[in-house]
């Protein structure tokens, strides 16, 4: 048994490496990408090399994610990655971009509508409500508009 447990520590300090490689592919696929949606997350990273098993309730509900990294033949639960790469964290990073769509992420009508598109059948109920929403922010996003007139009324004034 004590010999079992030396392996078990012995093989954690060698996985750090194979870890911290995950943890950078989701990293940069957040940080690169235009990433909103799940699928459009799990088809990046799978381009990385690393694909994604998603455990699901019945009602489509994600309550896990497994990581398998094909170049260096390791398995990661998220949450044994960190609490960020979770199911529950993944999701909340999801939500924080989707919230700065319109805002500080550039997106075009027809972009969304083109991810809409490709991700639409992997998308649970709740996911095209969601996206419906950002959609719907985005073709009602005035605030520009609106401060390139005030701009222009300023300009005026001071003259």
């Amino acid at each position: 048994m004590k010999n079992l447990e030396k392996k078990f520590i012995v093989n954690e300090i060698k996985r750090q490496p194979d870890k911290a490689r995950i943890k950078t592919s989701i990293d940069s696929v957040f940080l690169n990408g235009k990433i909103i949606i799940l699928p459009q997350l799990l088809r990046q990273l799978q381009k990385e090399g690393v694909d994604t098993v998603l455990r699901q309730n019945a009602e489509g509900l994600v309550y896990g994610v497994t990581f398998v990294d094909h170049k260096t033949k390791s398995v990661f639960n998220g949450s044994s990655i960190g609490k960020d790469y979770s199911a529950k964290g993944l999701q909340d990073m999801l939500v924080m971009k989707q919230e700065k769509v319109g805002q500080e992420i550039d997106y075009s009508r027809k972009e969304l509508t083109d991810v809409l598109h490709e991700h639409s059948a992997s998308m649970g109920i709740k996911g095209l409500t969601n996206f419906l929403d950002i959609l719907m922010r985005v073709e009602n996003n005035f605030d520009d508009v609106y401060k390139e007139l005030k701009r222009r009324r300023t300009k005026r004034s001071q003259r």
